[in-house]
């Protein structure tokens, strides 16, 4: 309840700021307290040092100072102090939030007390009636016991409601000291600010002010403006006003969700609702919210107000997969890791580990990125270092964020969901690159098929190094990805029969497009040139999937380059129910490996 009350208290102050006419307003920079405004009283005991008001007097005394303002009913006041001593009732500071006159005797107005005799040492607020004072209220025992140095917020209503705030500023520690009531309209309208010092021989030059604002503000006659909705969790949404909520009863039917969610309850939580929901939130759909009859605590009542929200689930395994990994950058850059969301659903990622199995070393993903279906994102150390290294890249979805250490020979990059479930996890191989590159310091490897399995060598390769890509492609589609012909034309079939494995982002591998009957099917797959030679023996018993893609990189069992001219590979799959499966298909490759 009391962080409650505070924020309460902090969002009134900040709107006073943003829409009060300025009254008084002196920050001390101009060094000087005779213009803007004009001080008056023992000047020769002040001085404008250092951007703040400094006692600055010769001898133990009671010193004070003013400058005028004309009260008006509606008032925020703000002055910061800082008391270089513990308070006592031979040392003691007053700031006249406002009196009437210089002569203290008669006047009539209200200031504060900051120090007393005694260890209670509260910030006070005392009236003035014709010079005689009264205590009106107390802030926080002792609040002010040691070398105290603050910022107060006051803030007076037209109705007379009186509000303090400090801040202290070594530790930054917001106290709401004072609520009341005080007799504010009554006063007269022209009059004064001012600050008083009682001091010792010693504590002459310790009192300071700083800061003095004194605003008007209008009333409220708005109603509350819906700024914007938040899913807390999956049946649970809080949506943002710009005031505090005034309603006293509130019920179901002021809130309406399209696509249509039942609503159970609504709650108000200073400036927010609060709407408890009777179904989950879907992550396809993009929902408009209806909020009708919101009134704030002046009773102002808005009409019906709409805003959006698009609900982003916790991925699950099969939601994201690895797409490119960066294990052995060239010189000092970054390793990256690039995901892909292969479901249908709009996922955050904040709060994923990613971790490297191989060394038990992980690093949690801090990022309000939400990734669309399709969607990549590219998570690196170095953001503009990578973007700078791969000129074909996107850097609007880089996420630069500590990573785990990757090993440069062989490693393992996971994606770990928050309850410690793996979504995807690579075993990486240098090996996998492009057998023909002479150094692989700052290639990537790319996944070719996001359906395909993560842990086949055959569904990786080199990022291509021309045609602008340059051995990398960080938040982009792959270079190496080979797009999928339309379920339903064969068991399997060519995607295209002419290759060009040269690294330059077209045609790098020859694809062989399966799609089985069944899980289980065992695969033999062999290469033979045009005299019927056998080339290279391409899969031995390899188990796959229902669906996926098979793949050959030019290159015979040594990993020599072959020769230009047409191929035959041939496919033989079967399962342990004694079901064969047997296909071919020519296939050219193109231009020599240079």
């Amino acid at each position: 309840m009391y962080l409650h009350r505070l924020l309460s208290v902090c969002l009134i102050l900040v709107h006073v700021t943003l829409t009060g006419q300025v009254v008084l307003s002196d920050d001390f920079e101009d060094g000087n307290l005779d213009t803007n405004p004009t001080w008056v009283g023992d000047l020769d005991d002040y001085s404008a040092l250092d951007g703040q008001l400094q006692l600055s007097a010769t001898e133990a005394g009671t010193s004070s100072l003013f400058t005028a303002y004309d009260r008006v009913d509606s008032v925020s006041i703000a002055v910061a102090f800082d008391i270089n001593t513990n308070p006592s009732g031979g040392n003691f500071s007053r700031i006249y939030l406002y009196v009437d006159r210089q002569d203290l005797s008669l006047a009539n107005g209200y200031y504060l007390q900051l120090g007393e005799g005694g260890s209670d040492d509260a910030i006070e607020l005392i009236q003035l009636v014709d010079g005689q004072p009264s205590s009106v209220a107390r802030g926080d025992m002792a609040g002010l016991a040691s070398r105290p140095a603050k910022a107060l917020a006051i803030d007076i209503r037209h109705d007379g409601t009186f509000t303090l705030t400090s801040t202290d500023l070594s530790s930054g520690a917001v106290s709401e000291e004072i609520i009341t009531v005080i007799d504010w309209s009554s006063l007269s309208t022209s009059g004064f600010f001012g600050v008083l010092n009682t001091y010792t021989g010693s504590n002459v030059t310790n009192y300071s002010y700083d800061d003095v604002l004194i605003q008007r503000f209008t009333p409220d006659l708005e109603a509350p403006v819906l700024l914007s909705a938040e899913a807390i969790d999956a049946t649970t949404v809080a949506l943002q006003f710009d005031e505090e909520i005034g309603n006293t009863t509130l019920t179901p039917a002021q809130v309406s969700f399209d696509p249509d969610l039942p609503v159970s309850t609504v709650m108000k939580d200073l400036t927010r609702l609060v709407v408890d929901l009777g179904s989950p939130l879907q992550s396809v759909n993009t929902y408009t919210i209806t909020v009708s009859d919101i009134s704030d605590l002046l009773d102002n009542t808005g009409v019906a107000q709409t805003t959006t929200l698009q609900f982003a689930e916790t991925p699950v395994a099969g939601d994201l997969v690895i797409n490119e990994i960066l294990f052995n950058p060239e010189g000092d850059g970054s390793d990256y890791v690039e995901i892909l969301n292969v479901s249908n659903k709009r996922l955050a990622l904040d709060g994923l580990l990613i971790r490297n199995t191989s060394n038990d070393n992980e690093e949690v993903l801090s990022t309000d990125l939400q990734l669309e279906p399709q969607g990549i994102a590219l998570v690196t150390e170095d953001a503009l270092g990578t973007a700078v290294a791969y000129p074909s890249n996107d850097d609007s979805v880089f996420i630069e964020n500590r990573l785990p250490p990757f090993n440069n020979g062989d490693g393992n990059v996971s994606i770990i969901a928050i309850g410690g479930q793996a979504i995807d996890s690579v075993d990486y191989d240098e090996d996998w690159h492009f057998s023909l590159l002479d150094d692989v310091d700052g290639v990537s490897l790319e996944r070719i098929d996001p359906s395909g399995p993560s842990q086949a060598e055959s569904n990786w390769q080199s990022a291509a190094s021309a045609s602008g890509v340059g051995f990398g492609t960080p938040g982009l589609g792959n270079s190496a990805f080979i797009g999928r012909l339309p379920v339903g034309e064969g068991l399997l079939q060519v995607i295209d029969d002419t290759f060009s494995p040269d690294l330059d982002g077209e045609d790098e591998q020859i694809a062989i497009q399966y799609d089985l009957p069944s899980n289980g099917y065992l695969a033999n797959a062999f290469v033979y040139d045009q005299r019927g030679h056998l080339v290279r023996n391409l899969y031995n018993q390899e188990l796959l999937g229902v669906a996926g893609i098979l793949t050959w990189d030019g290159l015979d069992d040594s990993g020599r380059r072959l020769p230009v001219g047409p191929y035959i590979i041939r496919v033989q799959l079967f399962n342990l129910d004694g079901d064969r499966i047997e296909w071919q298909a020519p296939v050219v490759l193109a231009v020599p490996l240079d």
